[in-house]
């Protein structure tokens, strides 16, 4: 099978798990999408790139910030980016170790 094609059905693959997660754990505490959040953090390339979402992470940062949550939004955010960039550091370590 051609390495575009294993791509796509990891992608495909990640998407549906990605949704399921969504669709198991929709309720968000304080406000925050920690469905979403989490999805972010544990992503990687591979099948797990189609189950992270840039957009879905943008659209509900601006909810809250809309929703007059501004405050929670802006930690929403910067928390979600330090923990996937921690996520990656620690992803680097352990393949390298």
């Amino acid at each position: 099978m051609p390495l575009w094609l294993w791509v796509a059905l990891g992608s495909a693959v990640g998407g549906v798990v990605r949704y399921a997660v969504a669709r198991l754990w929709p309720t968000v505490l304080g406000g925050w999408p920690l469905a979403t959040m989490g999805v972010n953090v544990a992503g990687m390339t591979g099948v797990l790139g189609g189950f992270t979402t840039y957009s879905a992470f943008a659209l509900e940062t601006v909810t809250l910030a809309e929703g007059g949550a501004v405050l929670r939004a802006a930690a929403y955010a910067s928390l979600t980016v330090l923990l996937c960039i921690a996520a990656a550091a620690a992803g680097r370590l352990l393949a390298s170790s």
